[in-house]
């Protein structure tokens, strides 16, 4: 398995794909989010279908979750509540 990717649009979105199908990661109401070993379990099958190693699945995770998280919070700031604002 090598270390790196070439993070490719096709390759974020089949990333992104397969994380959305394991709740385990990502949902807290999930019955098995709190259960360490379903999430290594989780990562290494993500990890293996995209074959690159786990740290590099978690890191590119990780970073498309703050962008995700930072453009969000520059929505929010944008639209503002209309106070003070010209016609």
């Amino acid at each position: 398995m090598s270390a790196s990717i070439e993070w490719t649009h096709g390759a974020i979105e089949k990333l992104i794909d397969l994380y959305r199908q394991k709740p385990e990661l990502w949902d807290p109401k999930d019955k098995t989010y709190h259960i360490k070993t379903k999430k290594h379990d989780a990562w290494t099958n993500i990890s293996l279908d995209m074959g690159i190693d786990v740290d590099a699945v978690k890191s590119k995770i990780t970073s498309l979750l703050s962008s995700y998280r930072r453009e969000k919070g520059k929505m929010k700031k944008s639209t503002g509540t209309g106070k003070g604002r010209s016609k």
